[in-house]
């Protein structure tokens, strides 16, 4: 069997699925369709569920990640974005508010400063 009927099968199974309560099995089934389908395809299909006008902006959505993750997690979310804005978000930009937290020459959350994460 394909990819694209493995899939199909998949999809099968979300008819009908609402979104405030999703399938038990949503991230197993998201784990098999990343590793079975094209990269291209994976990316594809993300892409379009960002820009779909029933996904919640990228704020709602982080805040949303944020706010059920723990203290590392926490911190990873940070790094990346601190990460895709580049040195000068902390530097008055973006999240100049974090800078407090990092010490010099420091660009990226550590454990040290979980606990402020804890919020």
């Amino acid at each position: 069997m394909n990819w694209m009927n493995e899939v199909g099968a998949l999809l099968q199974q979300y008819q009908g699925a609402s979104p405030v309560a999703p399938p038990q099995s949503t991230q197993t089934d998201f784990a098999h369709v990343s590793q079975s389908a094209p990269p291209s395809a994976v990316a594809d299909g993300l892409a379009a569920a960002f820009r779909s006008p029933h996904t919640p902006s990228f704020a709602e959505m982080i805040a949303q990640l944020f706010g059920q993750s723990d203290p590392s997690q926490r911190a990873g979310i940070l790094n990346h974005l601190l990460g895709a804005a580049g040195p000068m978000a902390t530097s008055g930009g973006l999240f100049a508010g974090l800078s407090h937290l990092l010490s010099a020459n420091q660009t990226s959350v550590t454990r040290s400063i979980q606990r402020w994460l804890k919020v």
